[in-house]
């Protein structure tokens, strides 16, 4: 038979020192938590931020060869020359055309250029309507009222331009560093787009190719490019 003194010692519950270790230790347990929390969360924004900044690149690319799909071979008089030229000039760097596809999908031709941003960090676009007149002249009158816009920051571009010798029976196919339809009278067959990261943090990069649907045009001869 229990004594009253025994059955008070074994149900007097926690003692003060119990209950303190017992708080710490919980307390310990909740910090744990929490910064391992916070690091999930943290890998959580970043993969997201850089799921969403892949994303708008993909989307920049995809717009891009849409636009270069739908290259045009507009013509303008050059005074000088006194003759129709068809505007396309692509360098490494730069890269200028006309092109059926319109940013906000307006009705009518329009005037793309791409360029290499001056601290070489990114890609200038530029996109007016194009009229009849010189579209360089053009791009020129409208510098100061339409500023570019910056793509691909922190990407680095470059351009080649692919030539199809249907001549040779393409043994002469090549893809080249500059492309001038004022010299070679007709479009490139492809244009293939690299952007290069310039951020060690950033290593992926992208490229695509675009096939030129127009290059061919029923009254223009074509050379070998020069």
């Amino acid at each position: 038979m229990q004594t009253a003194s025994h059955i008070s010692s074994t149900q007097r519950g926690f003692t003060l020192l119990e209950v303190i270790i017992a708080m710490t230790i919980a307390a310990m347990l909740l910090v744990g938590l929490s910064v391992a929390m916070n690091r999930v969360f943290s890998d959580w924004g970043r993969n997201d931020e850089r799921l969403n900044d892949d994303i708008d690149k993909m989307l920049g690319i995809l717009q891009l060869e849409r636009a270069l799909t739908g290259a045009y071979p507009h013509t303008y008089r050059d005074k000088k020359a006194n003759k129709n030229i068809i505007l396309f000039e692509g360098k490494k760097d730069e890269l200028l055309w006309v092109s059926t596809v319109s940013p906000s999908r307006q009705a009518g031709l329009s005037i793309w250029q791409l360029t290499e941003s001056k601290d070489k960090k990114g890609v200038n676009l530029r996109v007016v309507p194009a009229f009849v007149s010189d579209p360089k002249k053009r791009l020129k009158e409208l510098e100061d009222e339409q500023k570019p816009l910056l793509l691909f920051e922190n990407y680095r571009p470059k351009f080649e331009y692919l030539y199809v010798d249907e001549t040779f029976n393409g043994k002469d196919n090549k893809w080249v560093k500059k492309w001038s339809a004022k010299k070679n009278n007709g479009l490139p067959d492809a244009v293939r787009i690299f952007l290069e990261s310039v951020d060690e943090r950033k290593a992926h990069s992208f490229e695509v190719i675009a096939v030129i649907a127009a290059h061919d045009h029923a009254t223009i001869k074509r050379i070998k490019p020069k």
